[in-house]
């Protein structure tokens, strides 16, 4: 099919979170798609998912403890633009968030929160999980989503904090795969980057 997919995985997830930050690397992979990196001067006001999703695109996400990754899929032609996209992701993964954006997508991690595990046996199970098997001080003892008051404490400074610490290629790994000539993936890359 005529259609590329490209899935960047960030080697950094809940476990490096700031002290009573809890869920922020969730939150964080939330406004990475809201992040606007101005890559056309035709198109300066467009955010990451509206770029993706006019060109075609879709996109998905997720957070654990060990990792964050970025998954888009889109027609062929997209390829150079989604690779840049992850390039800019690096380079400046937060560009023009707003507080309000942060708060926002607190505010939507908070009603996955309630949605998943207050609500929901499945996310709780897995934080008693966590809390049975680890001591309290690790990683691993604490919510990947946070809770109420971590959530509460997210702000924009501490966002652009974890982005420049974390969002880095010597912590990520690129996939491309699809519709493309392997033998041009290294001029693919240079353009991108």
């Amino acid at each position: 099919q005529p259609v590329v997919a490209v899935t960047a995985v960030i080697d950094r997830g809940s476990e490096y979170d700031q002290p009573e930050m809890d869920g922020i690397a969730h939150v964080l992979e939330h406004l990475a798609f809201r992040a606007n990196h101005s890559m056309t001067e035709n198109n300066p006001g467009l955010k990451n998912w509206d770029l993706i999703a006019q060109m075609g695109g879709t996109i998905n996400a997720s957070t654990s403890v060990d990792w964050t990754n970025y998954m888009t899929i889109a027609p062929r032609d997209a390829l150079i633009p989604l690779v840049r996209i992850e390039a800019l992701r690096l380079k400046n993964g937060m560009a023009n968030i707003t507080e309000q954006d942060v708060i926002t997508e607190s505010e939507i991690a908070r009603n996955e929160l309630r949605m998943r595990y207050e609500n929901a046996a499945v996310g709780a199970a897995w934080d008693e999980i966590g809390n049975a098997l680890f001591p309290s001080d690790h990683p691993y003892a604490r919510s990947t989503i946070g809770n109420h008051e971590t959530l509460s404490n997210i702000n924009k400074a501490a966002v652009l904090e974890y982005a420049s610490l974390y969002y880095r290629p010597e912590f990520t790994t690129m996939v491309v795969v699809g519709d493309f000539d392997l033998s041009e993936a290294g001029d693919i890359i240079f353009e991108a980057f």
